[in-house]
């Protein structure tokens, strides 16, 4: 996280450190995969000695901690040493215990008391964590982690590792994979958004005209919207929603969507202020509240009572640009995608990702005389794969599309941003369009006077831009 956004999720900057195989029953815990790499943390914490790029000759003491743990809920309960969602407290970040027996549904309502959820403490979890280590029985063990709401985990090796700090809460599973689908099939499966409203949505949908990096929708809502990827859903919320769901869903739904759409934005900015963060919040205890008092506080989800807990991650760490998944989820993608022949699957994945890790690097620590024959083929190996980054300028290049031109020139003439396809197509202007063009260049930089002979009249067209 100490990387730049726009380098941080690079091939060459990532570190695939294990691959769990598939396994015919969940574990309760990962102690026994993260052993081994909780004792190189330890190693890299007390500093280890290596050689470097800017000292290759002489070993440098290096030294690495980790800063924060990002999943999807299962995986994080057991990995940062908690109890699952279902339990009677299943929430990460306070004690509030949800009512609900053995085979019964949780009622994870209730959100008139806020104020007065017991916060859960790193210190308190370490504390009970090793009370539970050391029961003298697997049922012991697991029955005074069901009172006190903790397990244990070989993470609190580490001296550093803060539990309740470092567990964060992931927006892409929370907000989009998880409370804007859920509530969409809720519309859905009730009847609230009929056959014919779905038919509307998908008729406004195309309507709209959006930049090609964001990307339109699939087809067809009305049997493909199960389907939908995170992203696509973050694109219907923040993007489409509000339009396509206007006189489709009845004005008490569309109010308390509407706050849930006003947080997404607040909150899906790649800068944040304090102002910004406590709005959004507010909209999300807002939506919470409303969506409740109108659909029963049987239909809130674990994800909901965590929507009150992302303020805290956000002032821990920042902008959720800094730790959503949507970059790792699509380097799942990327691990699935690779060819292997079915036997150990995991050792084949690990090396293929690896290579193309150090063929990352070596366009840096190539020597002289080699760089002729091999720098292109690693850079162009990794412009082949695909971009797992965030795009974090687009907002500078959509403000600078809007408005006056005067005062945005020095965007324009900054092409460094800018990705260009290796594919294109020559066009060429007729007299009106660069008559145009010139009025253009003349109102960007009236300093300098541009001649319509001067411009050339052939053009380069790409199908598709990105803003790097």
């Amino acid at each position: 996280m100490n990387l730049p956004r726009s380098i941080r999720f690079r091939k060459e900057n990532v570190i695939l450190v294990g691959v769990v195989p598939a396994l015919a029953h969940e574990p309760k815990s990962l102690n026994n995969f993260l052993k081994p790499a909780v004792d190189e943390l330890n190693a890299l914490w007390k500093g280890v000695k290596v050689n470097t790029y800017n000292s290759p000759s002489t070993a440098v003491e290096i030294q690495a901690a980790v800063l924060c743990f990002a999943s999807d809920i299962p995986a994080a309960r057991k990995l940062c040493g908690f109890l699952g969602h279902s339990a009677k407290r299943g929430c990460s970040h306070c004690g509030k215990v949800f009512p609900g027996g053995f085979g019964e549904k949780r009622n994870y309502g209730g959100f008139q008391d806020r104020d007065q959820w017991p916060k859960r403490t790193s210190q308190e979890h370490r504390r009970h964590a090793y009370r539970v280590k050391n029961c003298v029985s697997e049922s012991a063990a697991e029955k005074l982690a069901s009172e006190l709401g903790y397990r244990y985990t070989v993470l609190f090796e580490l001296p550093y590792y803060a539990s309740v700090e470092m567990c964060i809460i992931d927006p892409m599973h929370n907000l989009f994979l998880g409370t804007a689908k859920r509530v969409f099939t809720k519309w859905v499966e009730d009847d609230i958004i009929t056959k014919t409203g779905l038919e509307t949505i998908q008729t406004r949908i195309n309507e709209i005209t959006v930049l090609s990096d964001i990307g339109r929708l699939p087809g067809n809502i009305k049997s493909n919207y199960g389907g939908f990827t995170a992203a696509q859903w973050k694109n219907f919320v923040l993007l489409f929603s509000m339009y396509c769901l206007k006189d489709v869903l009845p004005d008490q739904h569309l109010h308390y969507w509407q706050s849930f759409v006003l947080a997404c934005r607040l909150l899906c900015r790649p800068c944040i202020t304090k102002t910004d963060l406590m709005l959004a919040d507010c909209k999300l205890m807002h939506f919470v509240k409303e969506y409740e008092k109108i659909n029963g506080e049987m239909t809130i989800t674990p994800k909901m009572h965590l929507h009150l807990h992302l303020k805290e991650c956000v002032e821990n760490y920042g902008s959720i640009y800094g730790f959503w998944l949507f970059s790792f989820e699509r380097y799942n993608g990327i691990l699935g995608s690779y060819q292997t022949n079915n036997k150990t699957v995991e050792l084949q994945i690990m090396r293929k990702f690896t290579t193309y890790g150090i063929l990352g690097n070596m366009q840096y620590s190539l020597q002289e005389e080699f760089k002729d024959f091999f720098l292109f083929s690693c850079i162009s190996q990794l412009e082949t794969s695909e971009n797992s980054g965030e795009i974090v300028q687009l907002p500078q290049f959509v403000m600078a599309s809007s408005g006056p031109l005067l005062g945005k020139e020095s965007i324009w003439s900054d092409l460094t941003p800018i990705c260009f396809e290796k594919h294109y197509k020559l066009g060429r202007l007729d007299q009106e369009e660069v008559s145009a063009l010139r009025i253009v260049y003349g109102t960007l930089y009236p300093h300098i006077t541009v001649a319509s002979l001067n411009l050339p009249s052939l053009y380069k067209r790409y199908k598709s831009l990105s803003v790097c």
